[in-house]
């Protein structure tokens, strides 16, 4: 199997300085506005290789949830932050 872009960079090995770990099994790559309608995304991943999902053990498929929902929520602060001090 050819190496995962997504292993390389939770791994280190490629682009650490772009990389956050909000834990030792879960990584996070802001992928920040690229168009002026969008505000940005993230991408939530674990740093052991999984295919999909489905193939996660439970406690890590929860972990990475958990991460989502902490960013989302910080998101949407900051959206409604930024909504009030840019009208």
């Amino acid at each position: 199997m050819d190496e995962c872009v997504f292993c390389a960079i939770g791994s280190g090995a490629v682009d650490s300085d772009l990389v956050t770990r909000p834990s030792q099994r879960v990584f996070v790559v802001p992928a920040l506005r690229q168009r002026a309608r969008s505000r940005g995304r993230a991408l939530v991943l674990p740093v052991a290789h999984v295919r999909s999902l489905h193939d996660a053990e439970p406690d890590l498929r929860d972990e990475v949830f958990a991460v989502t929902a902490t960013l989302t929520a910080h998101f949407l602060l900051c959206s409604a932050q930024s909504a009030r001090t840019c009208s």
